[in-house]
């Protein structure tokens, strides 16, 4: 009777969890794409991609140089902004695309920041087939670098 009990329960949980996922998912309009050939994009919205951007930061933080960066390989679309007054300096959200809108997404994206160490500035930028880190400091010795850490982001 217990484990009946508790393979109801669990199954109860997954589709709860697969549920919330499918149905919980609230988008936010941040940008519109501007050419489908060269994949340019604009923010649509920077009072609103500003908020997404400071999403999980301290109330320190401060987001400035918001743009929409394209990744070929994927074929996704990022919000990225410059970050101050954190550990990392710029920040990049996967951004999903209906029509020629492009929306924050409520479940499964990723998110990349970018670690400089002895580095000023090190930001988030898009070849044709990855996104990287690039240090733009003025001063680049052999021990700076640019780290990048992804994550996969669960909105319910």
């Amino acid at each position: 009777m217990k484990t009946k009990s508790l393979f109801f329960g669990v199954v109860t949980l997954i589709v709860c969890f697969f549920s919330t996922i499918s149905f919980g998912q609230t988008t936010v309009p941040v940008g519109k794409v501007n050419n489908t050939t060269t994949y340019s994009a604009t923010v649509t919205d920077l009072e609103e991609a500003t908020r997404l951007l400071r999403n999980g930061l301290s109330s320190n933080a401060v987001i400035s140089d918001v743009y929409i960066g394209y990744f070929k390989e994927e074929g996704n679309y990022y919000l990225v902004g410059n970050v101050q007054n954190e550990s990392f300096s710029s920040k990049g959200i996967q951004l999903s695309q209906s029509g020629g809108v492009l929306r924050s997404i409520g479940g499964p994206g990723i998110e990349i920041t970018c670690h400089g160490h002895n580095c000023g500035r090190c930001v988030l930028k898009f070849s044709s087939w990855k996104p990287f880190c690039s240090c733009e400091s003025g001063r680049i010795s052999s021990d700076t670098r640019c780290d990048m850490s992804s994550k996969v982001t669960i909105g319910m």
